[in-house]
């Protein structure tokens, strides 16, 4: 705290502090200094006294100047005892300044000693009575020095230049130190006054302060709380300090608290705390330490309590937002997907019809043809949906992507178009592991993308290329790149968030792009979008290089010689319709079919051992018992015979529900009549059993 004066302000001053004085200052020792002094005052006058027994006897000495002096002395430390120290300090005084005048006035001439033994009276009555007392025993001092001199015979007849000059001196030396005195005095008191004040703002700070503070000892016991440790802790002065913090926290958390892990100088991670109590709401705090001074601990409680609803609410907003967002990319899924799927069942549906009526066998094929078409883009579709979260079930192998990338030619150009140019710079030598479908799914969506882009004809190139790098490092990038409209900055950031397309509501569903993100972090790669509007895009697919050879797929080939005999096939699935369709193509390949509508009745074919069949198909998802679930059964009672497992779903609940089954056999759906033959005969040819006629 800052004191400061002006020259109008020191006779104030010295006013206000003239009164200042030990008692003022230090009180707690004020007595002790009072009592000590008349102590040795008492003391002094009864040496003196005892040693003039000797001279006058018991009865002069006790009646003499000394023997007065004695007793008055002994009142005053009495008084000071006690009645009141100031007025004991005051009566010793009194009387020193009594004996000592006395002792002047009957002295043959001026005795220089004054020059010593009164200012230091005037000294210490300043100091243990404040300035104003000291003053007036000054002046007193003097007017007696000054009447004293003028009046007693003994100094008239001496009083000479020397007397003269030793009286001034008096003079200036009660005057000179009791000024100094004041001086000091009214340093003092505002030197105090500010540590007083500073004090006072400090115990305000602390009783005011928005947080709890504990101040402990080393041991943990606490030896002051502020006002807002009681309303925390909702606890009294009497039920907080004596206690151990340890002691208080468990008692209104209703649970062991341990501190033990607050150690070093400070905590600088808080200890987070619920306080609940009967008929009052629960509070969260935060605990906080720090080591002071002087042996002591403080503990720092702050409620937290609106900070922890206020993220619990805007963690409800979030929640509410996203949800808000997903069923606003839902409704532009729902558009998206209903115009693509309506087309196919269009085709589906008006092919069918057409089929009731048409009797000419080669617009009969061509239906079916629109048929089968129809059903691959809505595998494709479905597909794209799986892939973005992929979630699909991928069939990754090694493959050399210039290679790939040659073979699909001929495709990719047909999706560019007539009116754009189609370029392929390949490198040698890029392998990576990917799923080959995914693959071509990704780059037919990215070459549709940079038709839509150049709708007036422009330059479409793919690059495939290798980055240098060590064996381990190395990378494969696959670039897609147009000179069309390009696309903003903004947009850019957002091209491959699901469902998010600059194509009109209705003719698009977002999915293009999101697929092939999907693909490349399904092959351990990322893909990259670099665009400016008006300055065509770049799409990049990173993927690792793989040094291994290439995987080489053969199909197994299906001939007829091979066929010697009926097989049965347990085909449990329960949706009706699929079960039909896959019995009519069994039964049509030569198969004998045994059909179970669900898990339940699966599994009891399965443990039926009076019924035999060379091979087990069946529905991942059945109500009763799982497709793994029959699998597994198998191999305990049929053991040897293959089994091979329908899914529709995506890789993640697949894993779940094959954990631990490595080795399973599965086809996804949909499925061609051929492919679920190929996969069939494949199997029944590695356990052993004749194919069908």
């Amino acid at each position: 705290m800052a004191v400061t004066s002006r020259r109008g302000d020191i006779p104030r001053m010295i006013s206000t502090h003239s009164l200042s004085s030990a008692r003022s200052l230090a009180p707690a020792a004020y007595r002790r200094w009072v009592l000590g002094g008349t102590a040795l005052a008492v003391l002094g006058y009864l040496v003196v006294t005892l040693l003039e027994i000797r001279e006058v006897g018991v009865l002069g000495a006790l009646t003499g100047r000394n023997g007065m002096l004695t007793l008055v002395c002994v009142i005053a430390f009495v008084i000071a005892a006690r009645v009141n120290e100031v007025a004991g300090c005051s009566l010793a005084l009194f009387a020193s300044w009594i004996e000592i005048e006395t002792a002047f006035i009957g002295s043959a001439d001026f005795p220089s000693g004054a020059l010593l033994i009164l200012p230091v009276l005037v000294l210490a009555a300043g100091l243990l009575l404040g300035a104003r007392l000291a003053l007036w025993l000054g002046i007193a001092t003097i007017f007696t020095t000054i009447l004293t001199c003028s009046t007693a015979p003994q100094l008239q007849t001496g009083f000479t230049t020397v007397s003269l000059y030793w009286l001034a001196m008096h003079t200036i030396a009660v005057i000179a130190v009791w000024t100094l005195l004041a001086l000091c005095l009214s340093a003092f008191g505002r030197v105090f006054d500010a540590m007083k004040a500073h004090e006072h703002d400090l115990a305000d700070t602390i009783r005011f302060a928005p947080d709890g503070i504990l101040v402990a000892t080393r041991g943990g016991t606490v030896v002051l709380a502020n006002a807002m440790a009681e309303t925390i802790l909702r606890r009294g002065q009497p039920d907080i300090v004596g206690r151990t913090v340890q002691e208080i926290l468990t008692a209104v958390c209703g649970h062991p608290v341990q501190l033990d892990a607050m150690k070093g100088d400070a905590s600088d991670t808080p200890m987070e705390l619920r306080i609940t109590s009967s008929g009052s709401a629960t509070m969260h705090i935060e605990v906080t330490w720090r080591r002071m001074e002087r042996d002591r601990d403080q503990f720092l409680l702050r409620d937290v309590t609106p900070r922890v609803h206020a993220d619990r609410r805007r963690r409800d907003m979030e929640l509410q937002l996203a949800h808000a967002q997903r069923m606003d990319a839902v409704g532009r899924l729902a558009g998206g997907l209903s115009h693509d799927f309506n087309n196919i069942l269009t085709a589906v549906s008006g092919s069918a019809e057409m089929l009731r009526v048409e009797k000419n066998a080669v617009e009969r094929s061509q239906l079916l043809d629109e048929i089968i078409a129809a059903r691959d883009r809505g595998a494709a579709l479905t597909r794209q949906l799986l892939s973005f979260a992929r979630r699909e079930v991928t069939q990754p192998r090694v493959i050399d992507l210039s290679d790939h990338v040659r073979g699909l030619e001929r495709l990719l150009q047909r999706v560019a178009g007539d009116r754009n140019r189609l370029r392929l710079e390949l490198a040698p030598e890029c392998r990576v592991r990917v799923d080959p479908g995914q693959l071509e799914q990704a780059l037919v969506n990215l070459v549709s993308n940079a038709r839509d882009a150049m709708p007036d004809g422009g330059h479409c190139r793919i690059i495939v290329e290798r980055v240098a790098g060590p064996a381990a490092m190395a990378r494969v990038q696959l670039h897609v790149i147009d000179n069309g409209a390009g696309m903003s900055h903004e947009i850019a950031q957002r091209a491959f968030e699901p469902f998010f397309t600059t194509k009109p509501r209705g003719q698009g569903t977002g999915l293009g792009l999101a697929s092939v993100h999907g693909m490349a972090e399904q092959s351990d790669g990322t893909a990259r979008i670099s665009s400016r509007a008006g300055d065509g895009t770049r799409v990049t697919i990173d993927l690792p290089w793989i040094d291994e050879p290439t995987t080489r797929v053969t199909p197994t080939v299906i001939t007829p010689t091979q066929r010697s005999g009926p097989q049965s096939i347990l085909v449990a699935e329960d949706d009706n319709g699929t079960r039909r369709v896959v019995e009519r193509i069994l039964r049509h390949a030569g198969y004998v079919v045994q059909t179970a509508p669900d898990g339940n009745s699966a599994m009891a074919m399965v443990d039926d051992l009076s019924l035999s069949f060379d091979l087990v198909l069946s529905d991942v998802m059945m109500p009763g018992h799982t497709g793994p679930e029959i699998a597994d059964r198998m191999q305990l009672v049929r053991p040897g015979t293959p089994v091979l497992l329908m899914t529709g779903y995506a890789e993640e609940q697949l894993s779940e529900l094959m954990a631990h089954r490595a080795g399973r056999e599965i086809i996804t759906k949909p499925f061609s009549a051929d492919a679920l033959l190929v996969r069939i005969a494949g199997l029944l040819q590695a356990a052993g059993s004749p194919l069908p006629r």
